[in-house]
Protein backbone atom coordinates (compact mmCIF):
# COMPACT_ATOMS: atom_id res chain seq x y z
CA UNK A 1 0.00 0.00 0.00
CA UNK A 2 1.38 3.18 -1.14
CA UNK A 3 -0.50 6.11 0.57
CA UNK A 4 0.66 9.75 1.71
CA UNK A 5 3.23 9.43 4.50
CA UNK A 6 1.92 10.68 8.29
CA UNK A 7 3.72 13.56 9.36
CA UNK A 8 6.25 13.51 11.70
CA UNK A 9 4.87 16.28 13.86
CA UNK A 10 1.62 17.25 14.20
CA UNK A 11 0.37 21.06 14.65
CA UNK A 12 -1.41 21.38 17.83
CA UNK A 13 -3.31 24.21 16.49
CA UNK A 14 -4.90 22.19 13.86
CA UNK A 15 -8.77 22.23 14.21
CA UNK A 16 -8.53 18.46 13.60
CA UNK A 17 -10.81 17.04 16.68
CA UNK A 18 -14.85 16.56 16.33
CA UNK A 19 -16.12 17.67 19.91
CA UNK A 20 -17.14 13.79 21.03
CA UNK A 21 -13.54 13.03 20.34
CA UNK A 22 -11.97 16.28 21.69
CA UNK A 23 -14.03 15.98 24.63
CA UNK A 24 -13.19 12.47 25.16
CA UNK A 25 -9.28 13.13 25.05
CA UNK A 26 -10.02 15.85 27.51
CA UNK A 27 -11.87 13.43 29.88
CA UNK A 28 -14.88 15.81 30.61
CA UNK A 29 -18.64 15.18 28.75
CA UNK A 30 -19.25 16.84 25.39
CA UNK A 31 -21.72 19.08 26.95
CA UNK A 32 -19.57 20.13 29.50
CA UNK A 33 -17.08 21.35 26.35
CA UNK A 34 -19.95 23.03 24.67
CA UNK A 35 -20.61 24.99 27.80
CA UNK A 36 -16.73 25.89 28.19
CA UNK A 37 -16.95 27.42 24.13
CA UNK A 38 -20.35 29.09 25.51
CA UNK A 39 -18.12 30.43 27.70
CA UNK A 40 -15.97 31.82 26.33
CA UNK A 41 -12.94 29.26 27.93
CA UNK A 42 -12.10 27.16 24.95
CA UNK A 43 -12.68 29.04 21.26
CA UNK A 44 -12.86 26.11 18.63
CA UNK A 45 -12.46 26.84 15.04
CA UNK A 46 -16.16 26.52 13.01
CA UNK A 47 -15.78 25.33 9.61
CA UNK A 48 -18.89 25.39 7.21
CA UNK A 49 -21.91 22.98 7.56
CA UNK A 50 -19.53 20.53 9.52
CA UNK A 51 -19.42 22.11 13.47
CA UNK A 52 -16.80 22.84 15.74
CA UNK A 53 -13.49 21.69 15.44
CA UNK A 54 -10.83 21.38 18.49
CA UNK A 55 -7.17 21.38 18.26
CA UNK A 56 -4.71 20.08 20.18
CA UNK A 57 -4.14 23.30 22.41
CA UNK A 58 -7.72 24.12 23.11
CA UNK A 59 -7.79 20.56 24.50
CA UNK A 60 -5.16 21.15 26.82
CA UNK A 61 -6.76 24.64 27.37
CA UNK A 62 -10.31 22.73 28.57
CA UNK A 63 -8.32 21.03 31.59
CA UNK A 64 -7.83 24.74 33.08
CA UNK A 65 -11.07 26.50 33.20
CA UNK A 66 -10.93 30.39 33.89
CA UNK A 67 -12.42 30.00 37.48
CA UNK A 68 -13.69 34.21 37.76
CA UNK A 69 -15.77 32.75 34.81
CA UNK A 70 -16.47 29.57 36.29
CA UNK A 71 -18.10 31.52 39.32
CA UNK A 72 -19.44 34.15 37.53
CA UNK A 73 -21.71 31.56 35.54
CA UNK A 74 -22.65 29.34 38.84
CA UNK A 75 -24.19 32.39 40.61
CA UNK A 76 -26.12 33.09 37.80
CA UNK A 77 -27.89 29.89 38.82
CA UNK A 78 -27.22 30.46 42.73
CA UNK A 79 -31.00 31.59 44.32
CA UNK A 80 -30.09 33.57 47.37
Amino acid sequence: MSGAQLPQQIDSDAPVFVISVAAQLAGMHPQTLRTYDRMGLVVPRRLAKRGRRYSARDIARSWEPDVAAFLKVRDQFLIY
